[in-house]
């Protein structure tokens, strides 16, 4: 017999999704029925209340968290009880299969089963696990398809992103003992071909219509999904939305179509007695097509960093896409008077991006500064900037901004002391009850892809 222990809504989009009609099922007393293509279905029971509809993903049905997203489609013939044992499925405990009520579920970081402000438990040092600290993972803009953007190619595809990311994960796996991350978090542009940049460097986005751009995305998507789904069981992975995922301007739509494939779109989770948020930023960079979702997220980071507060987090720390500055809280666009470089080679000679396009505006940074500030935000993590970067608020709030998994930038102003050389790869933050450290460990081959040489004119001033 298996016991739902909460009710929750979840939606899978395009995961199975299974609907359960009970509060208790027994082996005897449920079939399943699919769809033709036998992508969804309904688990059904025999119903004390069939006024009773609680949709859950099977990891969910009890305490102990069980296999989901079976490679052959459930009989009324399977034991439930194989249900709790492991199965070769690349997406246990990941993506949508991992969280709901916009917090992260994972074998390797329980969550405390009531997450309200009214709960009165405070998550002192029984809670850590690992009682000498921690460690978890950061990187950024793996976004596979951006060499397709300016790099000539007899077939545009993105086998050298791909071959970083796996190198990635190997590195990752490889880690052992008091080095072995809880958790990975990639800070956005997972993939690149987000439908709405038609006025993208790349000829080719310019030229394709909406839908060839959105199968390009899509499968930009699932090999993003197939390459990263080789990260250990027992490490984590949190997926944050970046610009090319969601857009420059999100829309509920875009959005959605992320969430279908990653899940939510900002959540948060405890790790060994520190409370952790994931930011869509984006929307705080431009929110005019999507104002309600933005007011939405604002309300909730302030119920999530109030109630962390509350519940004695040793340290919160908040990851999005966008870095909130590169030099100082109040920074404006005016002052940012530096520019970043391509590689030479990709685009037109000379090609750059102006500073101030990375970082969030001023009017709506505020707004994010004065909570971190009032609710004791240790440090927040981005990438975007596609280079290594550090900065500090005025009230000791670190800003760390990852190098990519992917083509770096090179900046005229702003990357002074840094070996740019040497720019993708990982980041390695190593928690304890006192603080943080954290180290940039750049991948082992550096020569895929050789995007290196920069424009003789980018050395820093």
């Amino acid at each position: 017999m298996i016991k739902i222990t909460q009710p929750i809504k979840h939606d899978f989009g395009n995961e199975p999704e299974f609907v359960i009609r009970n509060q208790t099922i027994e082996r005897s007393s449920w079939s399943f029925n699919s769809n033709q293509d036998g992508a969804k279905g309904t688990l059904d029971c025999d119903c004390r209340d069939p006024n009773v509809d609680v949709h859950v993903p099977l990891c969910h049905l009890c305490d102990d968290y069980l296999a989901i997203g079976r490679q052959s489609p459930i009989s009324s013939s399977d034991d439930l009880s194989e249900l709790q044992k492991p199965l070769s499925n690349q997406y246990r405990n990941r993506f949508t299969n991992c969280q709901f009520d916009r917090t992260l579920h994972h074998p390797s970081l329980p969550q405390p089963k009531d997450n309200t402000l009214e709960n009165s438990t405070i998550i002192d040092e029984s809670h850590w696990k690992r009682e000498e600290g921690f460690r978890f993972i950061v990187t950024a803009d793996t976004q596979f398809g951006i060499l397709m953007d300016g790099f000539e190619m007899k077939e545009p595809n993105w086998k050298a992103e791909i071959e970083i990311s796996r190198q990635t994960v190997q590195k990752m796996n490889n880690m052992k003992g008091k080095e072995r991350p809880l958790f990975a978090c990639v800070c956005g542009d997972l993939v690149d071909t987000e439908s709405s940049f038609t006025t993208a460097l790349a000829a080719w986005k310019r030229a394709h219509p909406d839908w060839q751009r959105d199968a390009i995305f899509e499968q930009q998507m699932k090999d993003w999904k197939e390459v990263w789904s080789n990260l250990d069981d027992d490490i984590a992975l949190v997926c944050v939305c970046g610009n090319h995922d969601v857009g420059n301007r999100p829309t509920a739509q875009s959005i959605q179509k992320w969430s279908s494939s990653f899940g939510d779109d900002y959540l948060a989770f405890w790790a060994n007695g520190t409370y952790h948020i994931a930011l869509n930023n984006c929307l705080f960079y431009d929110p005019r097509n999507a104002l309600d979702l933005f007011e939405e997220q604002v309300q909730w980071l302030e119920s999530r960093l109030q109630y962390a507060n509350s519940k004695g987090a040793k340290h919160i720390f908040v990851y999005s896409h966008f870095p909130w500055f590169l030099s100082h809280e109040n920074e404006t666009d005016e002052e940012m008077l530096g520019s970043s470089f391509a590689p030479e080679g990709w685009g037109p000679d000379g090609t750059k991006f102006s500073d101030f396009y990375f970082h969030i505006p001023i009017e709506r940074r505020q707004i994010a500064m004065k909570l971190f500030k009032e609710y004791g935000v240790t440090a927040c993590f981005s990438g975007h900037f596609h280079q290594n970067l550090e900065a500090k608020s005025s009230w000791g709030m670190d800003m760390i901004v990852t190098g990519p998994l992917s083509m770096p930038l090179l900046s005229t102003v702003l990357n002074a002391g840094y070996d740019n050389s040497l720019t993708i790869g990982i980041r390695a933050v190593d928690v304890t009850k006192e603080g943080f450290v954290h180290q940039f460990l750049p991948l082992e081959d550096q020569t895929i892809p050789p995007l290196y040489r920069f424009p003789s004119h980018t050395t820093a001033k």
